[in-house]
């Protein structure tokens, strides 16, 4: 999709922000807070007016938004929408960077599980044996020498990869 200009690509991304302020303000209607440790808030810090909005990624609350003001009733409606959309706009810069990262964690699980499947196939031809030895001896020789699998499977392609003999390994 292309925009012609950077507030189209703008109105699109304040559209979950809008939804939000729309379901938020059904769910949560503007009313007073009460609590049996207010009076020491309002005692012992200048905060007069408080409000806090969950940052979520996927279904995690990973943070929150909180406003404060030294006013009573100092936080507007018009605050309160700003920091709505604010949190929308933080949570969907979260979960974009999240699911980044997984599709980095998944991309670098396959390449590992290629050399692996490789080495495999190595150790069962010079040695062989099944696939479920050949796992075994890469397994073993992970575990005695304290190194991950997946490097262990790396070095048995790379010393197949550069013209000698599959080393013997168990």
């Amino acid at each position: 999709m292309i925009f012609a200009t950077p507030w189209g690509l703008l109105a699109l991304l304040a559209i979950p922000g809008i939804v939000a302020i729309h379901l938020f303000r059904r769910r949560f209607p503007v009313r007073p807070v009460a609590g049996l440790f207010l009076w020491q808030v309002v005692r012992q810090t200048p905060v007069r007016s408080a409000a806090g909005f969950r940052i979520i990624a996927g279904k995690e609350k990973i943070g929150a938004l909180n406003l404060f003001s030294d006013r009573v009733g100092g936080i507007s409606e018009r605050s309160a929408d700003q920091a709505i959309l604010l949190a929308a706009f933080a949570s969907v810069a979260v979960s974009a960077l999240h699911s980044k990262e997984e599709a980095r964690t998944l991309a670098a699980g396959l390449e590992s599980n290629r050399e692996i499947g490789k080495a495999i196939g190595l150790l069962m031809a010079f040695h062989k044996i099944s696939d479920d030895a050949a796992f075994d001896l890469l397994r073993k020789a992970s575990q005695d020498m304290n190194i991950k699998l997946a490097e262990v499977a790396r070095e048995v392609v790379a010393h197949h990869n550069a013209g000698r003999s599959t080393p013997r390994i168990g």
